[in-house]
């Protein structure tokens, strides 16, 4: 017997080329003829580079079969969603798996979904009968479990000479794995961080012989603002003018992006109160004109914005015969304080001191809790 093959180099390069046309998402004005007469502007590209997540917590899972049921210990973000992907996979009830993950040695997004060895580790537990632990070692940490994609962010804005935004269109592509459709969101704060009256995002996916991307600390937004935030940096050089008045100037009175009024909204009393404290009059923008002995300092400002969403969620809350409570919910803590956070409710609501609450989370035998991610759980202010 022969064997015949072809060799083949796999498309591993840095310059993303997306696949078919780009795919056009917030819109509103005419973006092209604002930005080809508009009398200051700029058009940018803006790269960011693979970034892994690598936790000193491996990913690990520990499978036990007993015949008609699994208990999975597993290092995971979401012990509910952990348990339907299995049942599905192993194709049993969704009764018949147990997932376990009492603590987290951090995950940052790459525990959030399931990868292919805790499969794997229940298969082969299965198969033999017996208990089957699988870590996953610091090398596949590279290559197996996610990372944050490769990134190309045009952005072109353009304004008035008194600083007034009048376009702003942001494109960008992510790569992403062969057979996987994952999308970085890089526009995520894009339509509505601004007063902008033309603007448009368009995003494109670019597929390499690479794993499939992930979430990681603050998906989509991170990447996508460090693009238009520097973008809003360099047009606030051409116009002369100081990036934090630049910001305040663009303001927008709603969402633009729907017409809706916000919810909340403290931009620019977080702009004058941080500049305030910082000191930022005493800035110098020249090149090289600050120093602090031998020390050249540079001294910038950018603005963020994140989503503030919830998921559904149960608890079970145990009041017993001795005075002590007993809360119980699936969710688990991934290191943000869940655990004592669902202690102080119970004990705020109640008046029973903390030493007498016990919180049971991570567990699927409990009322069923979300994903530890995007803040969504525990949210931090």
């Amino acid at each position: 017997m022969q064997v015949a093959y072809s060799e083949e180099r796999p498309d591993v390069g840095d310059h993303l080329e997306p696949e078919g046309k780009l795919k056009v998402g917030s819109t509103r004005g005419d973006t092209e003829a604002a930005f080809s007469t508009a009398p200051v502007k700029i058009d940018e590209i803006y790269v960011t580079p693979v970034e892994t997540h690598n936790p000193i917590e491996l990913h690990a899972s520990v499978s036990i079969w007993d015949g008609s049921k699994f208990t999975l210990y597993e290092t995971t973000q979401g012990v509910v969603n952990h348990r339907a992907v299995m049942a599905q996979v192993l194709g049993v009830p969704i009764e018949n798996v147990q997932v376990i993950s009492r603590f987290l040695g951090s995950g940052f997004g790459g525990k959030l979904f399931p990868w292919p060895h805790s499969a794997l580790a229940a298969a082969a537990s299965r198969k033999l009968g017996r208990p089957v632990k699988l870590v996953i070692s610091r090398g596949m940490m590279f290559s197996n479990v996610g990372h944050r994609p490769l990134t190309e962010q045009r952005v072109r804005l353009a304004a008035n000479p008194d600083g007034k935004l009048v376009s702003l269109q942001h494109d960008y592509v992510n790569h992403t794995s062969i057979l996987d459709d994952y999308e970085e969101h890089c526009a995520e704060a894009t339509p509505y961080l601004y007063s902008v009256p033309n603007l448009r995002v368009m995003s494109g996916l670019a597929r390499r012989n690479v794993g499939t991307p992930t979430s990681m600390r603050g998906p989509g937004a991170v990447p996508g603002l460090f693009a238009t935030e520097s973008a809003m940096d360099e047009l606030a050089i051409r116009l002369n003018m100081d990036p934090v008045e630049f910001r305040l100037l663009n303001e927008p009175e709603k969402d633009e992006s729907n017409g809706l009024p916000f919810s909340s909204r403290h931009f620019q009393e977080c702009l004058r109160v941080g500049a305030q404290k910082f000191g930022w009059s005493k800035r110098n923008p020249a090149v090289g004109s600050m120093r602090e002995g031998d020390l050249i300092l540079g001294w910038g400002m950018a603005a963020c914005s994140w989503i503030a969403e919830r998921f559904p969620c149960e608890a079970n809350v145990e009041l017993r015969s001795d005075g002590t409570v007993r809360v119980t919910c699936a969710t688990q803590d991934i290191g943000t304080g869940t655990y004592t956070i669902l202690a102080q409710i119970v004990s705020a609501k109640i008046g029973i001191p903390l030493d007498r609450i016990s919180v049971v989370l991570g567990d699927t035998s409990l009322p069923p809790g979300p994903l530890s991610g995007g803040s969504m759980a525990t949210a931090l202010r």
